[in-house]
C-alpha cells in the first residue's frame, strides 16, 4: 500500500512516539519548521508531541493518541517522528491499525522508530519510510539530507543518492523481496513474538551507530537474528556504514 507524494501546500504531522520535544530540541524543531514553510509546507504538532508525564516520555496511550489522530485527520498528508529514544514500542498495543489501513499517509523516522515503521506495515501493508528524524533535518552539516528525503516524498523518486555516492558489493549475487529492517537494535527485537516482522523472502536493510553499540553488542544482535533464522529467509542484505 503506497500512500500519496507531497504536494506544495500540504501539512506535515510531526509526533514523538519515543523521547518527547523538549525544550532543550525546540529550537532545532523550530529551524525544521520554518525549512518546511520556506518550501511551501505547513506543519502541525501533536497535541502530545511536547507531553513527559514519565520523566523520560509521554505514556503509551498518549502516544498511540497523537499517532491515530494524525492518520485519521484528513488535513494531515505526512507524518514525520519529531526524534529517536527508547520505547516507541510501547505503543503498539494503543494503535489502530485498521484506522491507518483506511488512510494511508506517508510516515517517516529513524532510530527507535525503525520498530513504529515496521510493525506498522507488518499490521496494515502500508510502506513505511525509514529515514530522517523532523529535528534532524536541521542538524546536520548540508542539506543533503533534506534534499534527499524531499526526492522520496514529492516525487517518489526510488534513486539511491547522487553519482558522487559509493557502495561496497560484499557479495556478488541477486535478490527480490520488500524491504524491511532499520536500526539493528531495534530490528533484531522483532525476530519473534506478538510484533514479529516477517523476514521470508525479504531485502533487510540494517544501520546502527558505532557510538551506540559496539563491536561486540553488534555481534550479539547479528548472531541473535543468526539464531533465529532469519539469515536463512532473507533474499538479500543492504547494510548501512554509520
Amino acid at each position: 500500500m503506497l500512500p500519496k507524494k507531497l504536494e506544495k501546500g500540504d501539512t506535515i504531522g510531526v509526533i514523538a512516539p519515543s523521547n518527547p520535544i523538549t525544550e532543550k530540541s525546540m529550537p532545532d524543531i523550530n529551524n525544521s519548521i520554518k525549512l518546511f514553510e520556506e518550501n511551501g509546507y505547513k506543519v502541525t504538532l501533536g497535541k502530545y508531541a511536547l507531553n513527559n508525564e514519565y520523566g523520560y516520555s509521554a505514556s503509551p496511550k498518549t502516544k498511540a493518541k497523537d499517532i491515530n489522530e494524525m492518520f485519521e485527520n484528513k488535513n494531515i498528508k505526512m507524518i514525520f517522528c519529531a526524534n529517536g529514544g527508547f520505547n516507541s514500542n510501547s505503543t503498539f498495543d494503543y494503535i489502530d491499525y485498521e484506522l491507518i489501513r483506511q488512510n494511508p499517509k506517508i510516515i517517516c523516522g529513524f532510530s527507535d522508530s525503525t520498530s513504529l515503521l515496521n510493525v506498522i506495515h507488518e499490521k496494515t501493508g502500508l510502506i513505511t519510510f525509514h529515514g530522517p528524524t523532523f529535528k534532524s533535518l536541521t542538524t546536520w552539516e548540508t542539506d543533503y539530507g533534506f534534499k534527499e528525503t524531499m526526492k522520496r516524498f514529492e516525487k517518489m523518486s526510488l534513486e539511491l543518492g547522487t553519482s558522487e555516492d559509493e557502495y561496497l558489493t560484499v557479495a556478488e549475487g541477486k535478490g527480490i523481496g520488500k524491504l524491511v529492517g532499520g536500526n539493528l537494535s531495534l530490528i533484531s527485537r522483532m525476530v519473534c513474538g506478538k510484533y514479529s516482522v516477517d523476514f521470508k523472502n525479504k531485502i533487510l536493510f540494517i544501520e546502527d551507530l558505532g557510538l551506540e553499540s559496539p563491536p561486540g553488542l553488534i555481534c550479539n544482535y547479528l548472531y541473535y537474528m543468526k539464531q533465529n533464522g532469519v539469515f536463512d529467509e532473507i533474499s538479500g542484505i543492504w547494510v548501512r556504514k554509520l
